[in-house]
């Protein structure tokens, strides 16, 4: 083997031992006790809940679930216990909501800043000033801006460059942020430029932006079907109601009856809520 063919197959391994090191430490302390706490946690991370929010997330829903058990014990019902069920699911629901409008609205100006942070590098200025004070280029109820504020304030506590690095964005639920880090970690380590990967990573956000539009627009369609479905089940099981009801009685009463009902309106919900998640899922 050639002095230069070794030299390179060192370099290279080192590289790779940095960067699968790196991708295993965690980026803050916040977001370190959201991934070793499960994914619980890390939604409340991701929808942008401070500490005493978390608490009084938490202890609300356990004051419901405690209320439900022992409705159901007293009643000797399953009732209670099943309405806070759904009433955590909902809440659980309205969360990751929250955590994917949060990175929808990340998403909205991390194209920008990735071409202006491009620009800044460019003219030749530090990358890191060009990062902590490009909050000043976005409203400051944005979320990015928020973000990059933070970033400012981790400076000013005297983090090193890296670890303010590896802390931006995370609280953020964005498949691209982890590549960032790593880019601007690595052009820093070596040397290369880092404006060239940038636009690289600006063009791969809007690629992804594209793809999102377009799987929007294919299962629209599915999503309607389903929802149109369920409310034609509805309206037949109300005209059944009001012209014949003797039948909806004697299909209840019997044993038979009472079973295929039910496992009729099981696979309506199924599907229902199997091509809602569907359309709703992140890409």
């Amino acid at each position: 083997m050639f002095p230069g063919e070794y030299r390179e197959r060192n370099r290279a391994r080192s590289l790779l031992a940095g960067y699968s090191s790196e991708a295993n430490e965690r980026p803050s302390a916040e977001l370190e006790n959201g991934i070793s706490a499960g994914e619980f946690e890390q939604t409340l991370v991701y929808a942008g809940l401070d500490a005493r929010q978390k608490r009084s997330f938490k202890m609300r829903l356990a004051v419901v679930l405690a209320i439900g058990i022992v409705l159901s014990l007293l009643t000797k019902s399953p009732i209670p216990l099943i309405v806070a069920g759904v009433w955590l699911f909902f809440e659980m629901q309205r969360i990751r909501r929250k955590a994917a409008s949060r990175a929808e609205k990340f998403e909205r100006d991390y194209t920008a800043f990735l071409l202006s942070l491009a620009s800044g590098v460019k003219t030749g200025s530090d990358p890191l000033t060009v990062l902590v004070k490009s909050y000043r280029l976005f409203p400051k109820e944005s979320v990015i801006s928020a973000e990059l504020k933070r970033l400012e304030e981790l400076v000013d506590s005297g983090l090193s460059e890296e670890e303010v690095v590896r802390q931006f964005a995370a609280s953020i639920s964005h498949p691209d942020i982890s590549l960032f880090r790593s880019a601007f970690i690595l052009s820093r380590k070596e040397g290369s430029s880092l404006s060239v990967c940038l636009h690289r990573l600006a063009r791969v956000t809007r690629q992804r932006q594209s793809f999102r539009r377009k799987i929007r627009s294919a299962v629209a369609m599915q999503k309607l079907s389903a929802i149109g479905i369920a409310l034609c089940t509805l309206i037949i099981t109300a005209i059944q109601g009001l012209t014949n009801p003797d039948a909806i009685l004697t299909a209840l009463k019997h044993p038979v009856g009472v079973k295929a009902l039910t496992f009729g309106v099981l696979l309506i919900i199924t599907g229902l809520v199997w091509m809602l998640k569907l359309a709703n899922r992140r890409v």
